[in-house]
């Protein structure tokens, strides 16, 4: 697993197992015993994908919970089984699901203020957290933002896919589904034929300082991996790629580059929100799927929240190591 941040050159960090990343941050002190008394909430949201579970991330979410033991966890459950409505509509719900939590959270600790918000988000959920942060719900928490993990996020849609297989697959399941849903939107469909009409580029030319701006976290990871066939690899790490850069469609080709310039805007700049990419390749051997799925490209697409190697290093490896979640809003029991 490897990594890089805005305005840097990659290098490799000592890490258990196959992870190496490099980060424009020194490396982290040890982080300090934790004094529940003297600290506020801390709510960790985890959001599956399409035709996901709110189990999906349970691995993630051990993982995290064992270095972090007093961070407040959730499961989405608010779009299981309605993963084909829109984008917006899921946001919504998303973000009541998140309100109401908080609402729980700070009747039961009067003394404990919310103190930060982080998600982590698989595929579509990654584009869920972002609808929902655009939500009016959300206003008053987003100075709060701490940490968002994106594994194999299609932030600039399926443009310029190369999966004839998938795209096959996505443009049936487009037939069968309502005009304006989460696939079209993928495809940057659901408004006609011109792509700076579509839902996801209003969302990524909002940035960085609008709603579902990924700018609003502290930190921001992006994971992906070239094995994922279901999210293309520029899509889920935020960089160009060739097909765009020869695509003879003007309006879509610069389209594409103003939603990738506007997605990482601002990010390494002194006292503005960091970015780091995670790469993950998966040895053969390791990946224990059919053929089938491995022609797909499916089999990393789930990888990423089954293998439990991956969620150790992505926690312990790239979270703890570089200090993601700052000690004053959250604790861990190491010394």
């Amino acid at each position: 697993m490897t990594g890089d941040t805005e305005n840097e050159q990659p290098s490799t960090g000592p890490t258990d197992g196959p992870c190496k990343t490099s980060r424009n941050r020194p490396e982290p002190d040890s982080l300090h015993c934790y004094n529940r008394n003297n600290r506020g909430t801390h709510l960790c949201v985890f959001v599956h994908g399409y035709q996901g579970a709110s189990t999906d991330l349970s691995l993630i979410k051990g993982q995290m919970g064992l270095l972090y033991p007093h961070v407040d966890m959730m499961c989405s459950k608010a779009n299981e089984g309605r993963t084909q409505d829109s984008l917006q509509a899921m946001g919504e719900r998303l973000a009541a699901e998140v309100c109401d939590r908080l609402d729980v959270l700070s009747l039961a600790g009067q003394k404990r203020p919310l103190a930060a918000l982080s998600f982590v988000g698989h595929s579509l959920g990654t584009l869920i957290t972002r609808a929902a942060l655009a939500s009016p719900r959300m206003a008053p928490y987003l100075p709060k933002l701490e940490l968002f993990i994106s594994i194999c996020g299609p932030h600039l849609g399926q443009l310029y896919s190369k999966n004839g297989l998938v795209d096959m697959g996505v443009g049936f399941l487009k037939l069968m589904s309502i005009k304006g849903g989460s696939l079209h939107q993928l495809a940057l469909s659901d408004a006609g034929s011109n792509t700076r009409t579509s839902w996801l580029y209003k969302l990524a030319t909002s940035a960085p300082e609008g709603p579902g701006s990924l700018q609003l976290f502290r930190n921001v990871v992006l994971v992906a991996s070239a094995q994922d066939r279901y999210v293309p690899l520029h899509s889920a790490r935020l960089a160009s790629c060739e097909a765009a850069q020869h695509d003879s469609n003007k309006q879509r080709r610069e389209a594409f580059a103003e939603m990738l310039q506007a997605s990482i805007q601002g990010f390494g700049a002194p006292q503005a929100s960091q970015l780091l990419r995670v790469d993950v390749d998966f040895p053969p051997q390791g990946t224990n799927s059919s053929f089938f799925n491995n022609l797909l490209g499916r089999t990393a697409h789930i990888a990423l929240i089954e293998d439990v190697d991956f969620a150790r290093c992505l926690v312990w490896g790239v979270i703890r190591r570089y200090k993601l979640i700052r000690p004053d809003v959250v604790g861990t029991w190491l010394p």
